[in-house]
């Protein structure tokens, strides 16, 4: 288990999120240029951002524990299971930094018009695959942190005490949905910057990835599976 729960699993990282979506609307440039630079000759200027950045550092601590697992967990279901978490991790890992093509755009001098279409460089914004992804991100982390740690609180099967989340989780997605519909609601007014239009959900995406790497730490790090 882990030590104060509620503040590593809630105060922690709704604070992360209403820090940055209090910088990008601020109206304080400075503040909103942490969080998405402004850079007009860059197609993704977004992606060089603290907030999409910090997505990407939860995800490689994901795919750094899996390989940890690989490592040092006994039993080979769970080094099958964990093959399965580095490459579902990396992926979606490669798929948030465009595989690599926004640096190569930038260190190529590739201005904006010359860019690669936005659907076009991954797999994840091709047609309603965003939205449909989106979704599913959502309901599994329904199912998984709120439904889940009181549904199954009372089991007592090996596996699921194994992997099941506290529920401190269900707060911390709460306190996410609530400060992402806040941006939606800021945005929807016209504060922030032309270079996060139509994409206020990394806000919460940010928080996610945040809760499923710590759960992914209390899996494989604190807790050990036993018979």
């Amino acid at each position: 288990m882990l030590k104060h729960p509620w503040i590593i699993i809630v105060l922690i990282p709704c604070s992360i999120n209403l820090l940055l979506v209090g910088m990008y609307f601020s109206g304080i440039p400075m503040f909103q240029h942490i969080v998405v630079p402004n850079m007009p000759y860059v197609a993704q200027e977004r992606e060089f951002g603290l907030l999409e950045n910090l997505q990407n550092l939860y995800l490689l601590a994901m795919v750094c524990m899996g390989v940890y697992a690989l490592k040092v967990k006994p039993y080979l279901w769970e080094k099958l299971l964990a093959s399965v978490y580095i490459v579902a991790a990396a992926f979606i890992f490669m798929e948030e930094i465009d595989w690599g093509l926004h640096w190569i755009e930038l260190l190529g001098d590739v201005a904006r018009n010359d860019a690669i279409p936005t659907s076009e460089r991954n797999w994840h914004n091709n047609g309603e695959r965003t939205s449909n992804l989106k979704d599913l991100v959502t309901l599994s982390c329904v199912l998984l942190f709120v439904i889940a740690p009181f549904a199954l609180q009372n089991k007592t099967h090996s596996l699921i005490r194994y992997v099941l989340p506290v529920k401190h989780y269900a707060a911390g997605f709460l306190g996410i949905v609530l400060i992402s519909r806040l941006a939606h609601y800021l945005d929807d007014q016209g504060l922030g910057t032309e270079g996060m239009r139509q994409n206020i959900s990394e806000f919460r995406e940010l928080g996610m990835y945040y809760l499923y790497m710590i759960w992914s730490y209390t899996v494989i790090v604190k807790r050990s599976f036993k018979n």
